[in-house]
């Protein structure tokens, strides 16, 4: 009776462990007709489930992507606005695509459906009879398709019908219930095997290139209807897609393995004559693929040329679509990456919306390890060799360096975040970059024949079966021998800098000892390499740390010298410099001329002539030493010193900037301390003053950055501007000079959001000083500001600017003050920026001051935004009290070259200023407007040719030229800033 209770026992455990582990089947039965005049596909399908869960199904969830394509409101869509695309959102009507006269039947008898929690590309069937566990059953559909162009992976482009996710498909269930999701473009599928026939009815003179194989013998031409019908086949596969054209050709040969043939085809546009060397390409790493891998266990690939540039390509089972027009290694990089798919995608299928690392890190891993034997250089390394200006140095990898930047920025994720959640770097720099990587790191660890026997029990236990992380770490665990929590845990889970650092070293007859700083207080794997005097590796080793901050390891080697952790592994620190013992000697940096990447191995400065110039100073004359710009340094400088040819002085700027991680504060990204000091030279009259008067300039700032996503950045600054500035006065019958020190404290709250067709920026400043004025009276104020700035796109190209201004004066002893922003007052607001109402010198002009008979033409848009410029009265609309602005733009539908836009713009502000009474404070409207040539918001070219009475009035009898401003405003040049917030290039935020 014991035995068997205890058998009972196992087969119950036996049976729940399968219940938890069942996989459902869905096969397809599908005829679709093409009619290329409307762009549209007719489809009579039938869907066959098998339930093999434990529980009973009284619905169905199917994806019906193609909807999303049809308007604005899919979840499609607004990721394309994330991702900092505009194609879809200003698409016409006939451009886009969706279900048609969808209707689903069972037994004669129409069933109910609708969407899925109002998302448009999934719907929610009613079963009428529920599908019980073990039983199956069969429903039929019929709809028209409306094709939409290409703007993603299905529709028509460029001569090619793409179809792909043309047809209701169900929805995976598991042991974790539905797992519905929204077509998108930046994250894959994860659907159910099963097995398809389908029917193709195409125009007679188009070709097709499929999933799965021919059946010849069915396949006939309809002469009289110009058609032909193609029968095919697919076996065992989660997904299946077509390509068909009357411009592209099929191409096919054999690949031999063993006693097996598999048929490699290529379809390629009809011009394309390259077509004999993606053969070679794709018969070497399908070889390739399968050595390291396992066999290849379906009778045909095939390989589509997508005719986009896209320099990229996409995954199908025995089918893929890739660019071939970006040169040869780039192409077989694709050719292998896309070919792994169908091993990591394809035959062990995973959820690739929940871990696009698996498929993704498995096919970069491998598609690395294939470029590695075959090429000299990385992929995408010839994108900056390219570039001729900017030389790329000795084991530069830019793939490798911008994880190291995202890390090193703080905008850096963990791996195992879902594609749906993840913003558009970190998914394509984790799951490809990072996760070949970490799986190079364990492969170092495990030793390359352990590690294939893994990936091969792998394939062995779960071929056509899904997989998660779980299935992984067991499964390579049990080959290992040892737990792997360490990889499969921590290393997939942590988003904080990991940094190695190889501490005191010393020697004692025939071994030696070191200290290793370690990045985590657990048990974790690393390589040490022991080297003698001429750098020859000595020896390898693995060693684990010990949950301690700081170890100390005792190592038998008399020629030892040096030591390094971790030299050629995929871990990819933030700081890789200090992994050696030899890290603290004096390593005197390297000048360069081009100082724009890093250089792996050696510290390196950046010195370059340059020639600037005002009209106090003249032509300044200097060097610029400057830091690396990519990846970005925790601590960076610039240095621009330069000779005053005119004014005979020393003048220039410098920058410098240390940032500091809180790894443990989640909510803040970093804390940034920066230095910015400047002297230039900004008013001169040679009459009375023998030499130019000057301003120095010392700006020290501390921020918080936060957002969690860097289309959001948040930023919080203290800045002090301690400001040296030379005055000249009329004493005792002749000008005389003297020097007055000013001390501004500033504190800006900046919120920023950003996407493709829209930017929003707020800004909150309060700005305070205390100050004596000339007479030597005491004086103080506290200036609130606060800046709305909004930028959309009203059509792809094109886009309208609004900005809104309001500052205050919540104290000001000079409030009734009818002096603005000079030596008896301060802080004044200004009507347009000019170079005399920039107190803080924050600004670069060419002439500040103007002179008596001419004015400065230079504006820059600060306060109320004016791009007027006036001759007198100079202070015209500024305030010692309130204003607030309006500054309006918009491009006009006219095409120019590159960036430089044609724009309308308007400036309207009400300004309280002094009235007639001495006490008495009144409202005034002033108003500009006209035309404006601009390139990005750095330099701008302004017509006015309507103002206001009062601007009218102070322009005097200039004529409409004499009117015109410009704007070159070259403090938004700033490489550091673009590094350090990528949504300035990704979305075009150049305001």
């Amino acid at each position: 009776m014991r035995y068997f209770l205890i058998a009972l026992a196992c087969l119950f455990a036996l049976n729940l462990f399968a219940q938890s582990n069942f996989q459902q089947k869905v096969d397809y039965t599908l005829k679709a007709e093409l009619d290329t005049l409307s762009r549209v596909l007719k489809v009579q399908a039938s869907l066959h489930y098998y339930n093999n869960s434990p529980d009973t199904l009284n619905k169905l969830i199917l994806h019906t992507w193609m909807n999303a394509f049809r308007d604005r409101n899919s979840e499609y869509a607004r990721q394309q606005v994330q991702l900092g695309f505009r194609d879809f959102h200003f698409a016409s009507e006939e451009d886009r695509g969706y279900y048609r006269e969808l209707e689903f039947i069972r037994d004669n008898q129409k069933l109910n459906y609708s969407s899925f929690e109002d998302k448009v590309d999934i719907v929610e069937l009613e079963l009428d009879k529920a599908i019980n566990p073990g039983d199956s059953s069969q429903i039929s559909i019929n709809y028209i398709l409306q094709l939409p162009v290409a703007f993603d992976r299905p529709g028509y482009a460029q001569e090619l019908y793409r179809m792909t996710q043309w047809y209701p498909k169900a929805a995976v269930y598991n042991q974790n219930a539905w797992h519905p999701m929204s077509y998108l473009s930046m994250g894959e599928f994860f659907s159910e095997f099963g097995d398809y026939e389908v029917e193709l009815i195409l125009p007679v003179s188009f070709s097709a290139a499929f999933t799965g194989t021919e059946d010849n013998s069915r396949s006939s031409i309809n002469i009289a209807d110009r058609t032909r019908s193609i029968f095919i086949n697919a076996t065992n596969v989660h997904d299946f897609a077509w390509f068909a054209s009357e411009s592209y050709v099929p191409y096919r040969e054999s690949l031999e393995r063993d006693d097996r043939s598999i048929a490699i085809n290529l379809f390629v546009h009809e011009e394309n004559n390259d077509w004999p060397s993606y053969f070679e390409m794709a018969k070497r790493a399908m070889h390739f693929l399968s050595d390291q891998i396992c066999e290849y266990d379906w009778p045909q690939i095939t390989i589509v040329e997508s005719g986009f540039g896209e320099a990229s390509g996409m995954e199908y089972p025995m089918i893929t679509i890739l660019d071939t027009r970006s040169g040869k290694q780039h192409t077989d990089h694709l050719i292998v990456h896309e070919l792994a798919h169908q091993w990591f995608y394809g035959m062990l299928a995973s959820n690739e919306r929940k871990d696009p690392w698996i498929d993704e890190g498995f096919a970069s891993f491998y598609d690395n390890k294939y470029i590695n034997t075959y090429y000299r250089s990385k992929i995408y390394d010839e994108v900056i060799d390219e570039l001729k200006l900017v030389s790329r140095p000795s084991g530069f990898h830019v793939l490798d360096q911008t994880l190291i930047h995202l890390d090193r920025i703080g905008w850096s994720e963990c791996i195992l975040n879902s594609s749906d959640t993840d913003d558009p770097l970190n998914y394509m720099m984790n799951n490809y970059t990072g996760m070949s990587n970490f799986l190079s790191y364990l492969e170092g660890y495990l030793g390359n024949r352990k590690f294939d026997a893994a990936v091969k029990e792998l394939f062995k236990k779960y071929k056509f079966r899904h997989i998660a992380k779980s299935e992984l770490k067991e499964t390579f665990e049990s080959v290992a021998g040892e737990d792997l929590s360490w990889f499969f845990e921590f290393l997939l889970e942590n988003s904080d800098p990991i940094d190695f650092k190889c501490g005191r070293f010393s020697k004692h007859g025939e071994s030696c000892s070191f200290t290793a700083g370690v990045p985590v207080a657990k048990e974790f794997p690393f390589k040490l390499q022991l080297l003698d005097k001429d750098n020859r590796i000595l020896s390898t080793e693995w060693k684990k740390t010990t949950g301690m901050e700081d170890i100390c390891i005792e190592l038998e080697c008399e020629a030892c010298e040096r030591i390094i952790i971790n030299g050629e592994t995929g871990l990819l620190e933030s700081n890789y410099r200090n992994n050696s013992n030899d890290h603290d000697k004096i390593n005197f940096p390297s000048p360069r001329i081009v100082n724009i990447l890093e250089h792996p191995q050696k510290k390196t400065f950046g010195i370059i002539p340059h020639v600037f110039n005002n009209a106090y100073d003249g032509f300044l004359l200097g060097l610029t030493t400057y830091s690396p710009v990519f990846p970005q340094s925790r601590f960076r400088y610039s240095i621009s010193p330069s000779f005053a040819l005119s004014s005979q002085s020393i003048a220039g700027v410098f920058n410098i900037e240390k940032d500091f991680r809180l790894d443990h504060l989640s909510s803040i990204r970093k804390i940034r301390l920066g230095l910015h000091g400047r002297q230039f030279s900004y008013f001169k009259n040679e009459s009375i003053l023998p030499n130019p008067l000057a301003y120095r300039k010392l700006n020290p700032s501390i921020a918080l950055h936060f957002g969690e996503n860097y289309s959001e950045p948040i930023s919080l600054e203290y800045q002090w501007h301690s400001i040296s500035q030379d005055f000249s006065q009329f004493e005792n019958s002749e000008f005389v000079e003297s020097t007055r020190n000013f001390s501004v404290h500033r504190l800006i709250l900046r919120k920023e959001k950003h996407d493709a067709i829209r930017s929003n920026k707020t800004i909150v400043a309060l700005q305070y000083e205390s100050y004596s004025d000339i007479l030597e009276r005491e004086k103080h104020y506290l200036r609130l500001e606060l800046e709305l700035d909004k930028a959309f796109y009203y059509s792809r190209q094109f886009r309208a600017y609004a900005r809104i201004f309001t500052g205050w004066f919540p104290i000001n002893t000079d409030r009734l003050s009818n002096s603005f922003s000079s030596v008896f007052t301060r802080g004044s607001f200004a009507l347009s920026g000019q170079g005399f109402t920039d107190q803080l010198f924050s600004q670069y002009y060419f002439e500040r001051s103007g002179s008596l008979d001419s004015r400065s033409s230079q504006v820059s848009i600060m306060d109320a935004g004016f791009k007027t410029v006036l001759e007198s009265p100079a202070t015209l609309g500024m305030s010692n009290d309130f204003i607030t602005s309006a500054n309006l733009r918009i491009d006009l539908p006219v095409y120019l070259p590159s960036q430089l836009r044609l724009r309308a713009y308007f400036d309207a502000a009400w300004s309280r200023v002094p009235g007639d009474v001495s006490d008495q404070l009144e409202g005034k409207i002033f108003y500009s407007g006209g035309l404006a040539l601009e390139v990005n918001d750095i330099i701008g070219l302004y017509l006015p040719l309507v103002n206001s009475k009062e601007i009218d009035r102070a322009y005097g009898n200039s004529n409409i030229f004499e009117r015109m401003s410009f704007k070159l405003d070259l403090t938004k040049i700033n490489f550091w800033r673009l590094a350090d917030e990528p949504h300035r290039w990704l979305y075009d935020a150049s305001y």
